[in-house]
């Protein structure tokens, strides 16, 4: 009985999704575009709804104003998905095991922009809602993350972002778009350990014969 019961506890342990990187190329390092420039490409992993947009890699001067725009914050590249809901970035992929999940990412917009506003959703694969965040992303020209924890089935879900401005604003920057299982506690797989030694002693005393 012991041993079953060690069996059992340590395949609930490993069963559970305590780490996972659903999200391709999250940081969208491919493929990789010349250094100090931005081009109009898909990333790897992605895909664009409506006309591409860029990804930007190194130092880039905005030529209007004179003000470089961000570098990235993971990596060395990162996307625009432009100032009007004219194009959407998505990737469809796979969560492994039921859990609670960890959604997160970057935002930015040039320095200069006092608005920049976009909309992430998260749809299942019956294309039900089950994220909706509306953000602006003009943070005076620094990365701030996002990030919302999500209960979630095992099975395919679309990630989508969306510029939500107007045509001859600010351009919506992302990068470190990440979704992650959300690790247990230390304090709560503590308990869990300690209490193992518990179970295994009632088991015991219940299968000993009596005297």
């Amino acid at each position: 009985m012991t041993l079953r019961v060690l069996v059992g506890v340590s395949t609930l342990l490993l069963s559970l999704p305590w780490a996972a990187a659903a999200v391709q190329n999250g940081s969208f390092e491919a493929p990789a575009v010349p250094a100090d420039s931005y081009q109009p490409v898909t990333p790897t992993g992605w895909a664009w709804l409506g006309p591409a947009g860029f990804v930007f890699n190194g130092v880039v001067v905005d030529p209007p104003s004179g003000v470089p725009w961000p570098t990235a914050h993971a990596g060395s590249q990162f996307v625009d998905i432009g100032n009007a809901a004219v194009r959407s970035l998505t990737q469809t992929f796979e969560v492994a095991g039921t859990g609670t999940y960890r959604l997160s990412w970057h935002e930015n917009a040039h320095p200069q922009a006092n608005v920049s506003p976009y909309r992430v959703e998260l749809r299942d694969a019956a294309l039900g809602l089950v994220l909706a965040v509306d953000a602006d992303a003009a943070n005076a020209g620094t990365w701030e993350r996002q990030q919302r924890d999500l209960g979630l089935l095992a099975g395919p879900y679309t990630l989508t972002f969306t510029a939500t401005g107007v045509a001859g604003g600010y351009d919506t920057l992302l990068d470190a778009v990440e979704l992650s299982a959300m690790i247990p506690e230390p304090r709560a797989l503590a308990l869990v350990l300690l209490g193992l030694p518990l179970v295994v002693v009632r088991s015991r005393r219940r299968r000993a014969p009596p005297a």
